[in-house]
């Protein structure tokens, strides 16, 4: 492993407490990224473009996503045709039905190498595992408020660029 990777995953292991202004507040997060691998049994890839089950399940209760879902029979592929820049979305644990499910775009992950799939997938499951994108883009000293391919170009970089199956 490289040495860029390893500090990649010592980063990502120790995810900070943040506040936002909207008032918003997510806990420390602390993973461990030695256990990766176990932490992931039971998680499921789903081409979210043929998903039917409800968007309203993507959200817990608390988001404010939900509220806007509930009343409506909006399905997740409705929400992937309506969010075209959405290539991936894992529901965030606890209290979302769809937790542990990564939904994505099976057309834009067939279009990956596959080490830029590999980085693409350990991005949603730190999703999985609890952290939030900006949480992961601090650690990893990166940009935030700009979308976050750039958590995924990262780590493909530090950890995949040259994986070969």
């Amino acid at each position: 492993m490289s040495a860029a990777c390893q500090s990649d995953l010592t980063a990502i292991s120790d995810l900070p407490a943040m506040s936002f202004p909207d008032g918003e507040s997510v806990p420390e997060i602390l993973i461990n990224t030695s256990l990766l691998p176990s932490d992931v049994d039971g998680t499921e890839g789903i081409d979210a473009t043929h998903d039917a089950d409800p968007a309203v399940e993507m959200f817990n209760n608390e988001d404010p996503n939900f509220d806007f879902f509930k009343p409506t029979d909006q399905t997740v592929a409705d929400y992937f045709r309506h969010n075209s820049r959405t290539e991936g979305f894992t529901p965030p644990p606890p209290g979302t039905q769809l937790s542990g499910e990564i939904l994505f775009r099976a057309g834009y992950v067939a279009g990956l190498s596959t080490g830029q799939a590999a980085a693409f997938l350990l991005h949603e499951v730190l999703h999985t595992l609890g952290g939030i994108d900006a949480q992961i883009q601090k650690v990893l000293g990166l940009p935030t408020g700009n979308g976050t391919e750039n958590i995924s170009t990262k780590l493909y970089n530090d950890c995949f660029k040259g994986f070969k199956p």
